[in-house]
């Protein structure tokens, strides 16, 4: 506690604000911090072990130059890796729409430099690699698994997102899975595969 207890201002609010909101609940807690992340902040969440999230497509070193992505077993404990969220693109959605990927796949998934469709066999690998990062919790949205099989894949990955912020239309919020959850569970193969991703990362 001492590296906190010497911060002042905005330092000593925010540790006070996060250690009313852990203690509030039995679960372990998680920070949205992305965005412009004020100095203070990794150092009182890392104090009360709080854990922050890590989008790879993000998670770089922003003041060298070529601002690199950070190797996955670089990403600190303390974490969460998850490729996408619900106010983000799916990862399929960003690697053959928006992404700088040629980075991103230097430095997660070398293997796939140059290729411009994130197909189901490519979605599998490049998940398998993610889920090596050194963060303490591995979590995928549904739409990225889904993305690992062509029953279930999406003709638009761009539809496939589920919040665009700043933006009020009809579009928002409204995605809904495809499949029903039977037929999910009771498909054999999708499941393994994505037991198989879960499996790939605790062997590393």
């Amino acid at each position: 506690m001492r590296t906190v207890i010497a911060l002042r201002g905005k330092a000593r609010t925010v540790f006070a604000l996060l250690a009313m909101l852990a203690k509030a609940s039995g679960m372990l807690p998680c920070a949205e911090d992305l965005g412009a992340v004020p100095p203070c902040v990794p150092k009182v969440m890392a104090e009360l072990g709080v854990l922050g999230l890590r989008i790879p497509r993000w998670t770089r070193d922003w003041d060298r130059p070529g601002q690199p992505y950070i190797a996955l077993a670089d990403y600190p404990e303390l974490s969460v890796c998850t490729p996408s969220v619900h106010d983000t693109s799916t990862l399929r959605g960003w690697w053959e729409n928006e992404g700088e990927k040629q980075g991103f796949a230097v430095a997660c998934c070398p293997e796939h430099q140059g290729k411009d469709k994130l197909d189901p066999q490519t979605a599998r690998s490049v998940l398998s690699n993610l889920a090596t990062a050194a963060s303490r919790l591995f979590v995928l949205q549904l739409q990225d698994l889904l993305d690992l099989d062509s029953a279930y894949l999406s003709e638009d990955a761009a539809k496939d997102r589920i919040n665009v912020p700043g933006i009020v239309d009809d579009y928002n919020w409204t995605w809904r899975m495809g499949p029903e959850a039977e037929t999910l569970l009771a498909d054999k193969t999708w499941l393994e595969t994505v037991r198989s991703i879960a499996d790939y990362g605790q062997r590393i």
